[in-house]
């Protein structure tokens, strides 16, 4: 590490505290000295205090921290090499910090000139940390306190630099001075989730709201690491409070190539307060020292179509969790392409309400699920994708490497290669004719690439060859050959001493090391018998002064004068063609994107919906979803399902048997479940009644969306609202009651409810006492009915059934889901069927004694009620005499897994006399084996047979043996065998993705990336 000084010291914790009042306590300074980046503090002996935090830096990274001692102060220093910035700047973005970055610009002499801030790398703008296929999201919101409505405006912009995607939408609160909500801010940010956040507000200081109160109203996760705060003062907003001057800032970063007003361009000549977020997300941009060049053009975020998602319901319905596996977007995690998966979550996020929107997105869904072998062939071709949206935006930015220019190549040839397969399937021109891009398009963009750039130099690419096509920049032409022969002129050199010596020309080679570009490595034997005769003879010019190193720690190898020299005449070389390099790529990626940019985004949009298409046939054909029947809306929503389940709950690994309901919503032809306004859903807890709930808005999300459901038939006749109130989420407003929350929420819902609408309830007004809850509960009841809304409340409240309009009230269908005691074995039966009615209201000591309320409680319970319980039995339900306590091939004693297996199969026996043809009866002791799991499932595999006991000299026993299975053989041939393994060794520093395609597309050789990993 190098030395440094006290007016470094000086420096760094001056920039530590200009920044740190920027951005906050959590701001890292990242000082770039020599070829290291360091971090330096002062701790004061006496009180243990420290100008800057690196302490706190070098805990969260494990870096070491170095300390010099003084009388009275320690000096700390730690640090990295300049190559690693973005991996340690990544652990503390990722966490929500804001990383400053100092580079040193040094003179035509090497000499450092100055340090001077070069970047700020943040959570929402360090797109060099991004590894997954999530859009790294960066926001603004604008907040207006109003001076016309009791509740504020707002503005709300967001961006992912990573694409150059951005959108926005402008709105206001609902609600009163010190209860408002923002339901559509909350839908926008659960499709665009952001990392960071910009936060103005505009208004009376005393006024403001704080990052809590923030985080609710606008419904930001836990994975916003980041909020900036700031109030909106006129004077603090510089140029960006003069309309004009925020006009010219707009077109300088979007650069639109019209003559139509920047605002119109943008579509935001209608919402000032989107242009405020906006002006202040872009120059937080440049406040970053961000490149944005090359943005998309700006789409605003529209709810007009759209499926109003009320009350956080996507979360509610857990269609979105802080953990993705927990949700459903968790089981639609089966896209392929990176654009694929960002897409399909935006898809799922923005249910629809038009009828032939939705129709044409099943359609397109139903076309992939009916045809296996079409398919099949897609999701290969999808296979070998790359991120095209990420690796246009670095053309944009010229910031492409050779690994961009394969993925972008390999994308459209594979592109094409589908192009041409869809092209002979005649349903597949009318199906996507809409989004399907020409024919020429392709031929467009793979003629571009191939005259711009060459697939053998990418293939090859390193420091010493670019991946540009020859013959476009003489220079450049000129300095990948004079490199080329500096290594030919090596390369003789060394094949000279093979010569000399009568060595193999593969005896020695050629290595670069850090401190010796040109290396020349071979054994202990060879470089000892070389150094041998050049001792005893004399030597050429070209190898004066050569030496030979025999050592453990650097190895066997050959240094030279002559190696050294080549080795400088390289690093200049190199520099040369860096510099080449950086004049000529800007223009390169210009040519490309004037030739071919306007073919990109249909190209990206073809590839996503193909991929989204594909996921959605996928989960349908896995997890046996159907596909919905659309009717028309115009006499209200309505919605018919046969055999609905839960798709979170049915995934679950439980062997329970999982009950199935029929439910029945909107038709004006009859009662109960034909003719059903709403539901009243009864049972005792943990029966389901909240489940069933949720499955119901959980397929109505679904078929809005144009996927399958998990039913076995479903007619629905879109929903334009879908209002929840579920308990047990986060409450959306600070300081009030769980109550005065519920209440809120109520009224919101009572406000929107009209006959496109469907109400999903749980325990309402479950937060006061009973006679005022249950007269609000009929009330809301009463009132939905009258605005001809559809309904499900899941409740607990009885007395319902006294108020007379509500008995009377036509259309309101009461259930429960079933739930007996059995007497004998004192155990409750959760059948979980639906019957009519409200259902027993005596069960709570039941499910008390379930959740192991002590026994004194109970008997005391049990006698105010003057009702007997009793215990539980563990023996078979074939067969009393078969006690389930342990697995009888493993041994193993747990008892959730073990299950009764019949070794003759039951459906073998007669079912009159529950007999074998042999007399044997089927649920004999002799027939009947304790299993676990794993046995069973060995055993159905034909791993592992079951036998009756047989008698022994020690006794019964049951004699057990495991069949082998043969391993598959490869289906490689030998020659193809080879060909493979060259490949990857002679093209080591490709992906699995690319060497795949190589395979594929050269030798018509398919292998997956694991047998790709296993050779690499």
């Amino acid at each position: 590490m190098a030395a440094t000084t006290t007016a470094t010291y000086d420096d760094y914790a001056r920039i530590y505290k200009k920044y740190k009042e920027l951005y906050g306590e959590q701001t890292a300074v990242f000082y770039q000295v020599g070829s290291f980046f360091e971090l330096y503090d002062v701790l004061t002996t006496a009180s243990g205090a420290t100008r800057c935090n690196v302490k706190d830096i070098v805990d969260i990274l494990g870096i070491q921290l170095s300390i010099k001692s003084g009388d009275t102060h320690d000096l700390l220093f730690a640090g990295f090499p300049d190559y690693t910035l973005h991996r340690w700047a990544a652990k503390l973005t990722q966490l929500g910090w804001t990383v400053v970055v100092v580079e040193q610009k040094k003179d035509e002499k090497g000499k450092v000139e100055i340090r001077e801030v070069t970047k700020v790398l943040s959570p929402g703008t360090h797109s060099e940390s991004i590894q997954s296929a999530d859009a790294p999201y960066i926001a603004s919101i604008w907040l207006d306190e109003s001076t016309i409505t009791p509740t504020p405006t707002y503005g709300i912009s967001v961006l992912d630099l990573t694409t150059g995607f951005s959108t926005s939408y402008e709105g206001s609160t609902r609600g009163k001075n010190n209860v408002w909500s923002a339901d559509e801010a909350v839908h926008f940010f659960q499709i665009y989730s952001p990392r960071e956040v910009i936060f103005h507000w505009r208004g009376d200081s005393f006024s403001q709201p704080n990052e809590p109160t923030i985080r609710r109203v606008f419904g930001l996760p836990q994975t916003t690491r980041s909020i900036h705060c700031r109030h909106a003062l006129p004077e603090q907003q510089g140029f960006l409070e003069k309309p004009l001057m925020r006009e010219e800032f707009l077109r300088k970063h979007f650069q639109p190539q019209t003559l139509l007003p920047v605002r119109e361009y943008l579509h935001i000549q209608s919402w000032p307060k989107v242009e405020r977020a906006l002006c202040a997300l872009l120059q937080f941009m440049e406040d970053h020292f961000t490149m944005t060049n090359g943005l998309q053009e700006h789409t605003p975020w529209s709810n007009v179509n759209a499926l109003h998602c009320g009350n956080n319901a996507l979360a509610q319905l857990n269609f979105l969790t802080e953990q993705t596996n927990d949700s459903i977007l968790g089981i639609f995690q089966k896209c392929i392409t990176p654009m694929g998966k960002r897409a399909v979550k935006r898809r799922l996020l923005s249910p629809l309400t038009q009828r032939t929107s939705i129709e044409t997105r099943l359609q397109r869904t139903a076309w992939f699920h009916e045809n296996k072998e079409i398919y099949d062939t897609v999701e290969r071709s999808l296979r070998f994708m790359f991120d095209l949206p990420r690796i246009h935006q670095k053309f944009m930015n010229f910031r492409i490497q050779s690994g961009d220019v394969l993925g972008l190549y390999q994308s459209y040839k594979e592109a094409t290669t589908l192009y041409e397969f869809l092209e002979h399937q005649p349903s597949a021109k009318q199906i996507y004719k809409d989004i399907t891009p020409q024919r020429a398009s392709f031929t467009k963009l793979l003629d571009t690439w191939l005259l711009l750039f060459s697939k053998e130099k990418a293939e090859s690419a390193t420091d010493n060859n670019t991946f540009i096509q020859n013959g476009l920049y003489p220079e450049l032409d000129t300095c990948e050959n004079n490199i080329r022969a500096l290594y030919a002129k090596v390369q003789e050199w060394m094949d000279n001493i093979c010569k000399i010596m009568n060595l193999s020309t593969d005896s020695l080679r050629i290595e670069e090391k850090e401190k010796s570009l040109f290396c020349v490595k071979g054994t202990k034997q060879v470089i000892q018998h070389c150094e041998k005769y050049f001792k005893a003879h004399s030597t050429e010019a070209a190898y004066a002064g050569i030496e030979f190193k025999v050592t453990k720690s650097v190895g066997h190898s050959i240094e030279a004068p002559f190696l050294e020299q080549a080795g400088h005449k390289l690093i200049g070389l190199r520099a040369q063609l860096a510099s080449i390099l950086a004049r000529v790529l800007p223009k390169v990626c210009i040519t490309f994107y004037e030739s071919t940019g306007s073919l990109w985004q249909p190209i990206e949009e073809w590839i996503e919906e193909l991929d989204m298409n594909l996921c959605f046939a996928k989960v349908a054909h896995e997890q046996n979803y159907c596909k919905p029947n659309l009717t028309d809306n115009q006499g209200g929503s309505s919605l018919n399902i046969k055999n609905l389940r839960h798709p979170l709950i049915e995934n679950l690994q439980n062997r329970s048997k999982y009950v199935t309901h029929n439910v029945n919503l909107g038709s004006a032809t009859a009662t109960g479940t034909e003719g059903s306004i709403g539901w009243l859903l009864y049972g005792m807890n943990a029966s389901g009644k909240s489940s069933l709930m949720k499955a119901i808005g959980i397929a109505v999300l679904l078929a809005q969306c144009g996927s399958y459901v998990p039913a076995s038939e479903m007619t629905l006749a879109p929903f334009e609202r879908l209002l929840t109130r579920i308990l047990n989420v986060d409450n959306l407003w600070a300081g009030l009651s769980s109550f005065a929350v519920e209440i809120s929420e109520l009224r919101d819902i009572f406000m929107r409810a009209d006959a496109h609408t469907l109400v999903l309830g749980d325990e309402l007004c479950s937060g006061t006492e009973s006679v005022s809850a249950t007269a609000l509960v009929a009330a809301g009841i009463q009132f939905l009915a009258k605005k001809s809304s559809r309904f499900v409340f899941a409740t607990h409240y009885h007395d319902l059934f006294k108020i007379p309009e509500i008995v009377a009230l036509k259309g309101l269908a009461v259930w429960h889901l079933r739930v007996r005691h059995d007497q004998v074995a004192d155990i409750l039966i959760y059948d979980r069927t639906l019957s009519p009615g409200p259902g027993s209201t005596l069960y709570g000591i039941e499910v008390a004694r379930a959740l192991n309320i002590p026994d004194e409680i109970l008997e005391d319970a049990l006698r105010f009620r003057k009702t007997l319980q009793g215990s539980a039995t563990t023996t078979s339900a074939w067969n009393p005499n078969i006690s389930v306590r342990e697995c009888e091939m493993c041994g193993s004693q747990i008892k959730k897994e073990l299950e009764v297996h019949h070794i003759r199969p039951r459906a073998e026996a007669s079912s009159e006399t529950r007999s074998f043809s042999n007399g044997l009866a089927r649920d004999s002791v002799r027939n009947l084996i304790v299993v676990c799991e794993g046995c069973h499932d060995a055993h159905h595999n034909g791993t592992k047979p079951i036998s009756p006991l047989s008698d022994t000299s020690v006794g019964p026993r049951r004699l057990l043996e495991n069949v082998i299975v043969n391993p598959k053989k490869s289906q490689l041939s030998p020659e193809e065998l080879e060909i493979v393994q060259s490949t990857i060794s002679g093209f080591s520093h490709l992906t699995a993705k690319m060497l795949q395609f190589k395979l594929k597309s050269e030798f018509n050789i398919i292998v997956t990336d694991s047998f790709i990993r296993k050779y690499k």
